[in-house]
């Protein structure tokens, strides 16, 4: 800290310092406040703990910079354990949904039965039970606690039995399109390598926003002036300005030499909130990118007939088509996106600076409104990607390929909302247990309980260190994986959807679905549950003319 510090020190009770001879001292800040020996106490006790801070960040740091070979090996084994899940969810999807559902039942069964024989226990006693979150009634009798619980549990475990019961032919639908998803993204296995693109974007963007932040931030510093009685510019020095008695512009005095300093300080926040809002957009035009690309890749596997001559470089197609036929509407569905999150962020502000303001309708208004956005945000985020899956179906503009996808939802409302609900709660799952799995053979492999040794494990000051970096790292690795998987089954379900309602299955309109979802969609069950419109859209082309169409991105 640059500073001397008197040891040992004593204090008297005064509080002044003691030096040798019983006399005392007296110390004097800079602002002409005296130092007792309160102060200097505490000053001493944040020095030890500053210096606390500094040996376990030393140490923190030396952990992970020893452990890099053993991080890298356990997230390596992280992308492999997810590729084999992806390819593993066409045989256990089924397994894991439904087992998924019988647990939840099952635990809302044991949850309403312990409830209720508590309920009996304790009918006609006393008893009472303290409850600090209710600030009317503390204490409210045990068996009216046990009631409540048992008829909230039994509703909602009758509420959950007639929803599996009446929707147990959609989820079976949601399992086959995540089957289906499995297999395509198994054979275009490159689009689990395509997230890199993505990501080596959004860092560019990141820097290229701080970057631009801090020259727009170092603008403000007046290394410049005017002199208004010769016009010249000369360089800002402090021996000058001390020498020259320089004052603002409005100065009247005469003996004065009138100088104007340049600054930005008024545009300063106009520029920051500018480059933040382009930092938005741009990253929302990303994230529509990655989609986009996925998206076409995906499509082109469903609308190929003959599954077995895919075609070639679908990947990088994909990725051209996005820039040569795409560019415009990505970034007018970036900016609806950027602009809900951009006020969604100035009233993230304004609430901060209000938090300790006295007027709560204020308050009010600024929850409701962010509660507003950020339901507003979830909605265009949905749409947003299933516009950009019929972009890449059907080559049309974001509000004509958004106007189609809503369309095509809400002709299927249920069956699309079970589809998204299934699908986010299978891949959390797979997250997790890919994520807890890794996690535990790392710890066991620090604790050398496994007798493989891949790597060597360096003495560490703390074992956590490592094994936190490693469930982080899994976890992100994990989620790059499952998006694209999501993307995946999100398309299937537009492109088999689009499918039914466009083709009738005869010689001059087949189906372009694969055999398994053909056989799950000529089931009499499946077809009456389906809403099915055999209408020819207006300027549709056959199916011949419709594949060449979509293959060469010659679509309107």
């Amino acid at each position: 800290l640059n500073r001397c510090l008197p040891a040992p020190v004593t204090f008297d009770d005064s509080g002044k310092i003691l030096v040798k001879n019983n006399s005392t001292i007296t110390l004097v800040g800079s602002d002409k406040t005296t130092i007792d020996g309160k102060i200097l106490n505490n000053a001493f006790k944040l020095y030890d703990i500053y210096i606390e801070v500094r040996k376990y960040r030393v140490e923190l740091t030396q952990d992970v910079e020893n452990s890099q070979s053993f991080i890298c090996v356990f997230l390596l084994l992280a992308m492999i354990l997810s590729f084999v899940w992806i390819v593993a969810m066409r045989f256990i999807a089924v397994y894991m949904v439904w087992l998924s559902i019988a647990v939840i039942l099952a635990l809302f069964c044991i949850f309403t039965f312990v409830f209720w024989k508590n309920y009996f226990h304790y009918k006609g006693s006393d008893e009472v039970t303290y409850l600090p979150w209710i600030d009317s009634a503390k204490e409210i009798k045990t068996e009216i606690v046990f009631l409540i619980g048992g008829l909230l549990f039994g509703v909602i475990l009758c509420i959950l039995n007639v929803v599996v019961l009446c929707l147990c032919r959609t989820i079976t639908l949601s399992v086959d399109m995540i089957e289906c998803a499995s297999k395509v993204v198994t054979k275009m296995w490159l689009t689990l390598l395509w997230p890199v693109v993505p990501f080596l974007l959004h860092i560019a963007n990141i820097a290229y926003a701080a970057s631009a932040a801090a020259y727009m931030a170092s603008v403000e510093r007046r290394d410049k002036m005017d002199l208004n009685s010769s016009n010249i510019v000369v360089d800002f020095k402090e021996s000058l300005a001390d020498t020259m008695n320089c004052k603002d512009i409005d100065v009247s005095e005469a003996n004065k030499i009138g100088c104007d300093l340049s600054s930005t300080a008024g545009n300063l926040k106009v520029i920051m909130l500018f480059i933040f809002f382009m930092y938005l957009w741009l990253k929302n035009f990303v994230c529509g990118l990655n989609q986009l690309t996925l998206a076409g890749v995906f499509a082109s596997y469903y609308w190929t007939l003959d599954k077995t001559t895919l075609p070639k470089y679908t990947l990088l197609k994909s990725f051209y088509r996005c820039f040569r036929y795409h560019c415009g509407s990505l970034a007018f569905g970036s900016f609806l996106i950027t602009f809900v999150q951009f006020f969604t962020a100035l009233l993230n502000l304004v609430k901060s600076n209000i938090e300790n303001s006295t007027n709560q309708l204020a308050k009010f208004v600024i929850r409701c409104l962010l509660c507003c956005f950020k339901l507003h945000d979830m909605f265009l985020q949905f749409i947003n990607k299933r516009a950009y899956i019929m972009m890449a179906i059907e080559g049309k503009n974001f509000c004509l390929s958004a106007k189609r996808a809503l369309s095509i939802m809400l002709n299927n409302f249920v069956k699309s909302l079970v589809l998204a609900k299934v699908t986010d709660f299978l891949l959390i799952i797979s997250k997790l247990i890919i994520t807890s799995m890794i996690g535990v053979l790392a710890y066991f492999y620090i604790q050398k309980k496994i007798p493989l040794t891949i790597v060597t494990v360096p003495e560490l000051h703390f074992y956590f260190i490592p094994l936190f970096v490693i469930l982080i790292g899994t976890y992100s690795i994990t989620g790059v994986f499952f998006d694209v998987y999501g993307t995946a089954v999100d398309t299937i379900f537009l492109c088999f959807l689009d499918d039914i309602e466009k083709n009738d299955g005869s010689n001059a309109r087949p189906h372009f679905m694969d055999e398994h979802l053909e056989s799950i969609f000529k089931g009499k069950s499946f077809q009456r549950r389906l809403t099915i419109s055999y209408e020819k859209p207006e300027n549709f082309k056959d199916s011949d003319t419709r594949k060449k169409s979509f293959a060469s991105s010659a679509s309107v």
